[in-house]
This record gives structure tokens, sequence and C-alpha cells, in this order.
């Protein structure tokens, strides 16, 4: 089994509660990112851990992840599997001071196929983990203006 993973972190002008706000919105993101056609959840109650989320991103089949790790304000933990992949998303914050906020966002890939997939979609997951990076930050510091 091969792995594979891309990461990408950027600082954020803007108080950690005020991105968090944003990033913990899932169904919100096709309005701040591009990389984001619709996100649904598919179960209902209250725990996030273990809920199930359908996303359509551009250029790719429907998915189904689920929820593994949510410690709210600081990070989350989304995974899907398919077809000998599984794909794993972390999302971290951190807080830099009174109005600033690290954010690392990180992608990775394992399995039976995950070096095939990795090198059809390297380029592709690249693109969308830096531009989900960039509009973050775009839209966590026009809500802080």
């Amino acid at each position: 089994m091969s792995a594979r993973r891309y990461e990408t972190s950027i600082e954020i002008a803007a108080p950690r509660d005020r991105v968090w706000a944003i990033v913990r919105d899932l169904e919100s993101w096709p309005r701040w990112t591009p990389t984001v056609s619709y996100v649904r959840r598919t179960t209902s109650g209250g725990d996030l851990v273990g809920s199930t989320w359908q996303i359509k991103q551009p250029g790719l089949p429907k998915s189904l992840l689920v929820i593994n790790t949510w410690n709210e304000g600081e990070s989350f933990v989304w995974s899907s599997n398919s077809a000998g992949v599984r794909t794993t998303a972390d999302h971290v914050l951190v807080e830099r001071g009174p109005s600033r906020t690290g954010v690392t966002l990180s992608f990775a890939m394992s399995g039976a196929s995950a070096g095939l997939m990795w090198v059809v979609l390297r380029r592709k997951i690249r693109r969308f983990v830096d531009t989900e990076a960039a509009c973050l930050k775009a839209a966590a510091e026009g809500a802080s203006a």
C-alpha cells in the first residue's frame, strides 16, 4: 500500500473563531470556494463524528465523505473510500494571535490503487487544496473587513 499526500499552509488575518465559522459550515463551501459544487449532509443527528456528507467537485464524481474527527474550533478530518483508494482531508486551524490564524490543509491517498490515482489526479488535488486555502483566506479576511 502506497500513500500520497499534499499539504499547504496559509496565514489568515482574521481571528480563529471567524475562520472556523466559515470552515465548519460545510454546506456553505460552494459559496466561497470554486473547488466545491455542493455539499450536503446525508445523516441526521447532532454528532458530527461519523456523519456522512455527499460532495460534488468540478471534474470529479460525487463522493460520500465521513467525518472521522471533529475538534470544535480547531480541526476536523474527513475521509472517503472508492475503487481501492482511501482519501483523507485534514483541516487544522492554529491561533497565531488575536487576529491571525494559521491554517493547514492536507489531502492524502492510500490503498491499493493510490499510486495510480495520485499520478492521474495530483495536479488537480494540488490546485484544489491551494485554491481552497486562498479562497478561505479571502472569505475570512473579507468577513473581517
